[in-house]
């Protein structure tokens, strides 16, 4: 079925805006050149895609914590590791697809560092500072960019994470900079504009989300309880048994996603489906939340092959893949004259050869990465070095949701001794 739904996408003859319906984002805590700060994960495979930005560079400023705006989620917010004693830094992207534009946003919290981010409608981004004098919760107004402290200074230990029920926000701890070990819940009502503990006989707490109108927290030991954010009664949801529970994100679906540490990996868990890791980092990552949009777009991947004329052949998509409407993918940098094959496929994970990419050196194809499966390849010829395909997505409800990944094969006799090139990939998320 899926084979029929994208073999319906083709027709003869911007980027998207952000990252698709209930992908998830994982925050590295130290970004690198291996690394990067910010990457996309599809829960069906759990393959990769990196955050990219068009100024500047998420490497240097950090990440650690990762952020949606419900009300604007082209725009995803991420901490810097590093700060002064005057002010701290968080990063917005705005996003295009998986690219975007970077600023930085100075947030005065008064010398403390940010670890955690969380929006909350209606109020602004909710930020856990840390600091040597103690953590506390800081509100920085997006428009005016004022950041109001929580009410008490010192109600909150070793804060660990974040979560927003309406107008209260929620902070968890696993611990004291006494040695204490007991996990704490902290309450801050901003419509009241008052704080409290809401209760302090967990266990070490590391994790805090919303799930089903109460909180749903996960300890140091691997264990999920639910706690009633009224009265702070708890109970025991699940003992995983697989590590620190890092972070928790919740889909629109309602289905629950763990971040979970254990020495220097990290991996990325789907509750309904336990015994085996979606993905497996073999660095430490702090963060992860999953997209709120529900709007149609397209990513960008990997990289192509340098062909006769020096240069690597590049994949372009103008327009979104909107129900009804029509997106074009261009080619670039190709020689001058020649042919070119615009492959279109269904999984951009594994095809009947295995997983994917691979590799296409076996083939002649040196140095050239195949990042589709094969489903159809689409000739175009290629005049002044470019080429385009329009592809018109039907007005059909059952293809919203449908991924269809990309890829240009183009003819160059000397580049190799397959005598061709490939160039990085796409993917269009329908919506």
């Amino acid at each position: 079925m899926r084979t029929y739904l994208a073999s319906m996408l083709v027709a003869t003859g911007s980027l998207g805006a952000q990252v698709p319906l209930d992908h998830l984002v994982v925050a590295a805590r130290s970004p690198s050149n291996a690394m990067p700060g910010l990457q996309v994960v599809d829960p069906a495979n759990g393959v990769l895609t990196t955050l990219r930005t068009t100024t500047g560079n998420v490497v240097q400023t950090g990440s650690r914590t990762v952020a949606f705006d419900p009300l604007n989620p082209q725009s995803v917010h991420s901490a810097t590791s590093l700060s002064t004693t005057v002010s701290a830094v968080v990063t917005q992207l705005t996003l295009n697809g998986n690219t975007g534009a970077l600023l930085n946003l100075p947030t005065n919290l008064g010398g403390a560092q940010p670890t955690r981010l969380r929006h909350a409608t209606g109020f602004g981004l909710v930020v856990l500072g840390r600091s040597n004098l103690g953590d506390r919760l800081f509100l920085r107004d997006m428009t005016t960019g004022t950041v109001t402290p929580q009410p008490t200074q010192g109600l909150l230990p070793f804060g660990t994470d974040v979560a927003v029920l309406g107008g209260r926000v929620f902070a968890s701890a696993e611990g004291s900079r006494t040695g204490a070990t007991t996990g704490v819940i902290v309450e801050w009502d901003l419509v009241a504009g008052t704080d409290r503990v809401l209760g302090s006989a967990y266990p070490p707490l590391s994790s805090l989300a919303v799930f089903g109108g109460g909180l749903l927290a996960g300890d140091s030991a691997g264990t999920l309880h639910v706690v009633d954010p009224n009265t702070g009664n708890a109970a025991v949801f699940l003992a995983t048994g697989l590590g620190r529970i890092a972070a928790i994100a919740v889909d629109s679906q309602q289905r629950i996603f763990l971040l979970v540490q254990n020495s220097t990996s990290t991996s990325i868990h789907a509750l309904q489906a336990l015994g085996q890791p979606l993905v497996t980092f073999n660095a430490l990552l702090d963060d992860l939340q999953a997209s709120p949009a529900n709007v149609p777009t397209v990513f960008t991947f990997g990289t192509g092959c340098r062909g006769t004329n020096g240069q690597a052949p590049g994949i372009t998509v103008t327009g979104m893949p909107g129900l009804g409407s029509t997106f074009t993918v261009g080619l670039q940098r190709a020689p001058t004259i020649t042919g070119s094959f615009l492959v279109l496929g269904d999984s951009r994970a594994l095809d009947g050869n295995g997983p994917l990419p691979r590799p296409l050196d076996l083939l002649g194809l040196t140095g050239c990465t195949q990042y589709t499966s094969v489903l159809t390849a689409l000739f175009r010829p290629v005049n002044g070095g470019v080429a385009s395909q329009a592809i018109t997505v039907p007005n059909v409800g059952t293809l919203v949701g449908l991924q269809v990944p990309m890829q240009w094969l183009v003819l160059d006799a000397g580049a190799n001794p397959f005598g061709a090139t490939t160039s990085d990939g796409a993917e269009a998320f329908v919506r």
